[in-house]
């Protein structure tokens, strides 16, 4: 269901873009997403792992001015450790708007939506996220690197409390050949959860690190 949410979304931008008299200063990009992802909780009884591949999509819109939107689509299998016990599936979408304040500097809002699915059991999360992302041009363009840091205000957890505390950050690099595109990045956001009755505080982490291949137009 996301992946066709955000193949519908890039057809309708780029259908926008053929008629528009402003489509010549659009730019897209889109790429194919493969990486390696670990979801670890401590619940007050040890650290807890599930480790696995992830594939996705992404597609992103550069306007005539310093306004970007992008979306992605990004799941896979997780394979559970002995304290875990039970694999789980993941899946999310994720889309993200910037506004370049500065050449280098681009201000950003966020919002995912993300399931884990571990029969009969589904938790869903849903957050929000505002940050700014920092980014560093060489050799004319043909490689740029970033990092990025994501304050997540509001995060809401199916069959859990709120958590007090998210955050995310990330930090990359991409290679421009062409219209070719290829970029590692390494993400991981954290998130700290109320204390409970017995003085016990649940804290999880979702990172990964991931390959993207794709080209621009």
């Amino acid at each position: 269901m996301t992946a066709r949410v955000v193949i519908a979304t890039l057809v309708l931008l780029s259908s926008s873009a053929a008629v528009s008299p402003l489509a010549a200063q659009l730019r897209l990009e889109g790429a194919a997403l493969v990486g390696r992802t670990e979801h670890r909780v401590d619940a007050g009884f040890g650290v807890a792992s599930s480790v696995g591949t992830s594939f996705g999509a992404m597609g992103r819109v550069q306007f005539g001015g310093p306004f970007e939107l992008e979306a992605r689509a990004l799941g896979g299998k997780l394979s559970a450790d002995s304290l875990a016990r039970d694999d789980r599936s993941y899946g999310e979408l994720r889309a993200r708007g910037s506004v370049l304040a500065l050449p280098w500097l681009a201000l950003q809002g966020s919002a995912t939506i993300r399931t884990y699915d571990l029969e009969p059991a589904r938790q869903r999360w849903t957050q929000l996220g505002a940050g700014a992302e920092a980014r560093f041009d060489f050799a004319s363009g043909v490689v740029r690197s970033h990092v990025r840091a994501t304050l997540l205000p509001h995060v809401a957890v199916s069959g859990l409390p709120a958590p007090d505390f998210g955050i995310a950050g990330a930090t990359g690099i991409q290679v421009n050949y062409g219209r070719l595109l290829g970029a590692l990045e390494y993400e991981v956001e954290r998130y700290v959860f109320p204390t409970r009755t017995d003085g016990g505080k649940r804290r999880e982490q979702l990172a990964g690190v991931g390959v993207r291949l794709g080209a621009r137009w």
